[in-house]
């Protein structure tokens, strides 16, 4: 299961700590990036409709399962994924670029500052820091609990950097080294996500 109940400064602290110890460059993707690979072999914005079967062989989010647990409490898909809450790393299929879990499961941290809107956001990729030092940060993908409008590549929330829960982490990571390009850092992603952050949280 994904990590979940840290904040983005104990992924950062974690992120530091696996860079020292493996060598290689850990770090959050940007907004920018996430969403590259988010839409990776979408033909079009995957809006799940509420009685769509196949969204729960797709993706985790608020289903059947769910509501069994929580209640009625907003709309769900009417089919059961199996999961009220997490599902493990991997269980859902990957995308073209073989990412997987970039929609439900857990939010995912990524390294922009959050802004009401994209006015004024860097137009290389790149990460959007503010001088403060990003006391809110972006979140992509939406959670296990997560309705289905929720459930697109552009949506985006602000969760505070301290603040720790059970529907946001990490589950995704990058690595950075000489002459690799994005399909590489993806890959990473695939490779360590899975093998070093899901034991963190018990």
């Amino acid at each position: 299961h994904p990590a979940t109940c840290l904040s983005a400064d104990d992924f950062t602290a974690y992120l530091s700590w696996l860079s020292a110890k493996t060598g290689h460059r850990y770090r959050f993707p940007t907004e920018a990036e996430w969403e590259f690979v988010a839409r990776s072999g979408l033909d079009k914005v995957p809006v799940w409709a509420p009685d769509m079967a196949n969204a729960c062989r797709q993706i985790n989010a608020g289903d059947a399962s769910f509501s069994a647990v929580r209640g009625p409490t907003w709309p769900t898909f009417k089919c059961n994924d199996g999961f009220a809450g997490t599902a493990p790393v991997g269980r859902f299929p990957a995308n073209r670029l073989g990412a997987r879990d970039m929609f439900g499961n857990v939010a995912e941290f990524v390294a922009d500052c959050f802004t009401p809107s994209h006015e004024g956001a860097p137009v290389d990729g790149s990460a959007r820091i503010d001088a403060a030092g990003c006391a809110i940060r972006v979140v992509k993908g939406a959670s296990w609990a997560a309705e289905p409008g929720s459930l697109r590549p552009a949506v985006r929330q602000g969760i505070p950097r301290n603040l720790r829960g059970d529907g946001h982490g990490l589950l995704s990571l990058g690595a950075d080294e000489p002459g690799t390009g994005l399909p590489a850092l993806f890959s990473y992603w695939r490779e360590f996500g899975t093998r070093y952050i899901t034991a963190l949280c018990a």
